[in-house]
């Protein structure tokens, strides 16, 4: 089936929602920090990112799945169920991320990550492997509902093994306008940027949750 949207495409609340996750690592800050111009995030539960609004010239999603992590070496990964939203050119306005996580099965920590202002992710896709994301609203331009994923522009090109040619998808046609998210609310499991670039950074670690302060 497939539906084609005709000028703009309004959505109440844009969301994926997909199976919870089961523990907690951070690598962004380090990331950061170390000067590279391409940062990625995983973990193999979801951690909060928020921001006033998330914008891009492009969007593309698909139903998929990731292996989740194990801190048992010797374990089996577990396939898990996620929603691969790719956003090209992304600008998110005042950022926030929050994670947090378990050191050695006793000691809780929490890291939090704000910038203010526009948040630029890169010229180019951002890849977010989603648990839910969500905006209190979300305009979008013309829109293709039930698109094969072997005709996506992008994810086509995903190595991941839960990437099926004749799959569902959505994406929307690029355009300066073509995706508008307000108050973007996501719970990730990985975050891979083209780029960043942040002004007025905060990072901060704690032993107490952060996840729900952001």
């Amino acid at each position: 089936m497939k539906e084609k949207g005709m000028g703009r495409t309004r959505l109440g609340r844009f969301a994926a929602i997909t199976v919870p996750a089961t523990a907690v690592s951070v690598g962004l800050g380090a990331a950061m920090l170390n000067g590279m111009v391409g940062a990625a995030l995983a973990s193999s539960s979801s951690f909060h990112v928020t921001g006033d609004s998330a914008k891009g010239t492009g969007m593309e999603l698909t139903a998929n799945y990731v292996q989740a992590a194990t801190s048992d070496a010797s374990a089996t990964p577990t396939n898990k169920s996620d929603a691969l939203v790719s956003l090209k050119d992304g600008v998110v306005s005042n950022m926030c991320l929050a994670a947090d996580t378990d050191v050695l099965g006793f000691q809780l920590l929490g890291i939090k990550i704000t910038s203010s202002g526009d948040v630029s992710l890169g010229t180019g896709w951002t890849d977010l492997s989603a648990d839910s994301l969500g905006g209190s609203h979300a305009e979008l331009g013309e829109t293709l509902i039930g698109y094969a994923q072997a005709d996506l522009a992008h994810q086509d090109a995903q190595t991941s093994p839960g990437h099926t040619p004749g799959g569902f998808s959505m994406k929307t046609s690029d355009g300066q306008d073509a995706v508008d998210i307000s108050d973007l609310d996501s719970q990730l499991y990985a975050l891979t940027l083209a780029g960043l670039s942040l002004d007025n950074l905060a990072i901060s670690a704690s032993t107490t949750a952060v996840e729900g302060t952001c």
